[in-house]
């Protein structure tokens, strides 16, 4: 993965982390003020509370400091919150009276914290599991609510009047489940596509065998660094790679061999001459090399730094060496003008014997003049 990727990766999680840093702290404050003006007969208060703020104040320390992996925090934090929301309505309906003055703490308060849990759950684990935890929270809810009308209509029916209230709330509930789920899955489909659509196109621009950028990758990446050239008045370069003798090392050692000189070669070029810009494999034994900022002065050093480099570095345990042309983009010629002359420097670098630095010509010869190169692999006619 990119460095840059990893940045942003990680700025997400530390966000991720702070945000529910801050909702345990709102959850430390909503515990205190309950407690504070708790009923002087209300144990699940007097008892409870002081215990899940002191837990909710470790998971902040934990959340803050990185300590804990951020996908089991998240699942304890929502774990904790079902297990206290759930009880804590169950200890209405069952110690007081839903129908009497326990009503209005119900719908206020308690109901309010079975909303805020469908919605956290979706957030925190994602569809499938934050629907499983929905579900329980109102469908334990819908219960509670149903016993206790079934068991006040056996008696009086005008104690009975407020079960309306009830059947409105879980409507209320079940359409926020709703409305949530679909958020939460248009959200992961989403994603899911985005993440797609980034694989396929890293594959589109990607060369298999060494993961470099392949031809077409170099040719967007050129296109828009000239673009860039153009508008800044910076320099670009470009550098013909062509490993020497390739055809022969796979006739020799076989195109296993020859695979991992390729690989071992990219990764030599990356190291040296990639940092600040591309390397790409531009053919079955070629790469280009691409920097912008470097003029063709800098380039040619750095190529017989990489050459010198080659030279003397076993590479898959074999003596192997390339040839390097190098040239100058100009503003006023286009992408093919530069191409052509990295070219004909690499022309000029394979006629010197090989295992040769060759700048590029000033000027791109006529095409009635241009001949590409002859290659060693291609057979005599």
């Amino acid at each position: 993965m990119p460095d840059s990727e990893k940045q942003e990766l990680s700025r997400l999680t530390d966000y991720r982390r702070y945000t529910y840093a801050v909702a345990s702290v709102m959850a430390m404050a909503i515990f205190f003020v309950s407690w504070l003006f708790r009923h002087p007969h209300d144990l699940f208060i007097a008892i409870g509370y002081p215990v899940f703020s002191v837990v909710y104040g470790v998971s902040c320390v934990m959340l803050i400091h990185g300590r804990v992996r951020l996908r089991l925090l998240e699942v304890g934090l929502v774990s904790l919150m079902a297990v206290i929301v759930l009880s804590r309505l169950a200890w209405h309906f069952i110690v007081g009276e839903p129908f009497g003055d326990n009503l209005m703490p119900l719908i206020s308060g308690h109901y309010w914290a079975v909303g805020v849990l469908i919605v956290l759950a979706f957030i925190a684990l994602g569809f499938k599991a934050g629907m499983a935890v929905a579900v329980v929270a109102f469908s334990f809810s819908a219960l509670l609510a149903t016993g206790a009308s079934l068991s006040c209509a056996v008696g009086e029916p005008a104690d009975c009047s407020n079960a309306m209230y009830f059947l409105r709330i879980h409507l209320f509930l079940l359409a926020l489940l709703a409305l949530t789920s679909s958020g939460t899955l248009l959200r992961d489909q989403t994603f899911a596509a985005i993440a797609r659509a980034q694989v396929l196109e890293k594959l589109n621009v990607t060369d298999r065998l060494t993961s470099l950028a392949n031809r077409y990758g170099a040719i967007r990446y050129l296109e828009k660094n000239t673009g860039n050239t153009s508008q800044q008045e910076q320099p670009l370069s470009v550098t013909l790679v062509n490993v020497d003798h390739f055809r022969r090392i796979n006739h020799t050692h076989g195109r296993d061999t020859g695979d991992l000189v390729i690989t071992r070669i990219g990764e030599l070029l990356s190291e040296v001459m990639g940092l600040q810009g591309l390397v790409a494999r531009w053919g079955s034994d070629e790469f280009l090399v691409i920097r912008p900022g470097d003029d063709q002065g800098e380039a040619l050093h750095r190529a017989e730094h990489c050459r010198w480099r080659m030279e003397h570095t076993p590479i898959a345990g074999l003596a192997v060496t390339a040839s390097f042309g190098v040239a100058q983009y100009d503003t006023e010629q286009g992408i093919d003008d530069v191409l052509c002359r990295a070219d004909q420097g690499l022309a000029q670098a394979r006629a010197n014997g090989r295992n040769v630095v060759a700048a590029a010509p000033e000027q791109r010869p006529p095409p009635h003049s241009f001949r590409r190169r002859e290659r060693e692999d291609l057979p005599a006619v």
